[in-house]
């Protein structure tokens, strides 16, 4: 007779750091972190053939998973269904030590377990040890530019450094954003670069460029700011280390609610709009306009983010983004969520 599973009075506080899956199969794979070490989770239709109504719900998940949410289910239900075997295995992991101080070189690198999730007869859901061929699998981030690119920014190394957060198991079990030089003397939001992602770095970089080189980076211009660049060993570029705003998470599209004050409305309208036409001026674009790019600080100002481009539909047409008159459409449609006439 099998031993019983432990009850659990905690669950642990582990992040998805990644998760994909393909239209032309039914394979998928998630990744967690969990106090330092990645539980990498590979998924196939044909381990549940054992169990119709487990295959059936995989199944269905896949379909919430394209279509974001359907018949009341999300992404996030889909997680926590993959995960509720595996529960026991990420409480079973030590907790870090108390002296180490964690870097990127932790989230990069991390000791990674491969496994995947078979479906009984019984209707359970069993993990199971799945072989890779590796025993670390490094974050799949990172990718090649020219040398030229990386002019003026420094560079750093993931063991340069270090993550902020409330507590080391924190630290250890997310997906970095605010991160700072290992002296302590810097303090950066980390914006991970992953395969697939060469144009838009390309376009942000030559944006960044664009405002450093009309002077606009040293003056009181409310955008984020490229300070630095993330790479390995290797030169691939692993992220951009860009000024921190601390915004609680907070976007203009969040912010904006029933009964908000007349003031805060124009004020956020004049600050997008003077930083847009000074961003213009500069011959800078600003690509992906969008309420959900404009951050709003602790201090209820409006900073402008990301310069990689693209483009979301009913903000900018997809025929003018990437252009001025794209970020002014966009602008308009700011305008238009905030309340405020661009007369």
């Amino acid at each position: 007779m099998a031993p019983e599973t432990p009850e659990i009075d905690i669950l642990p506080s582990y992040n998805v750091i990644e998760f994909s899956f393909s239209e032309n199969d039914t394979d998928a794979e998630l990744s967690v972190l969990y106090r330092g070490t990645r539980l990498h989770i590979y998924l196939f239709e044909e381990n549940f053939a054992e169990s119709p109504q487990l295959r059936e719900k995989y199944l269905f998940y896949l379909q919430v998973a394209e279509e974001f949410e359907l018949d009341g289910a999300t992404v996030e239900d889909f997680y926590d269904w993959i995960m509720e075997p595996f529960i026991p295995l990420l409480c079973s992991l030590p907790p870090p030590e108390q002296s180490k101080t964690p870097t990127l070189q932790d989230f990069f690198y991390a000791k990674t377990l491969t496994y995947t999730l078979k479906g009984a007869a019984s209707g359970e859901r069993v993990p199971s040890p799945y072989k890779v061929g590796h025993n670390n699998l490094p974050m799949e981030t990172g990718i090649r530019l020219p040398g030229e690119l990386y002019a003026p920014w420094p560079r750093f190394y993931p063991s340069e450094i270090q993550i902020c957060a409330e507590n080391l198991e924190a630290a250890l079990s997310g997906t970095p954003r605010k991160v700072q030089v290992a002296d302590g003397s810097e303090v950066f939001f980390l914006k991970l670069l992953h395969a697939g992602d060469q144009q838009r770095a390309v376009q942000e970089l030559r944006s960044y460029k664009r405002i450093a080189d009309a002077g606009l980076a040293k003056e009181d211009l409310r955008t984020s700011r490229l300070l630095g660049l993330l790479q390995d060993n290797d030169g691939f570029l692993l992220g951009l280390l860009l000024s921190y705003i601390d915004c609680r998470a907070r976007n203009l599209m969040c912010a904006v609610k029933p009964g908000l004050q007349d003031g805060l409305r124009r004020k956020w309208a004049d600050q997008v709009t003077s930083t847009v036409n000074r961003l213009h001026t500069a011959g800078a674009i600003w690509g992906d306009a969008k309420a959900e790019n404009v951050l709003v600080d602790i201090y209820d100002n409006a900073w402008v983010t990301d310069f990689g481009g693209g483009y979301t539909e009913g903000w900018v047409d997809k025929d003018a983004a990437g252009t001025m008159e794209g970020d002014l459409q966009g602008l308009a449609n700011i305008l238009k969520h905030l309340g405020v006439s661009d007369d």
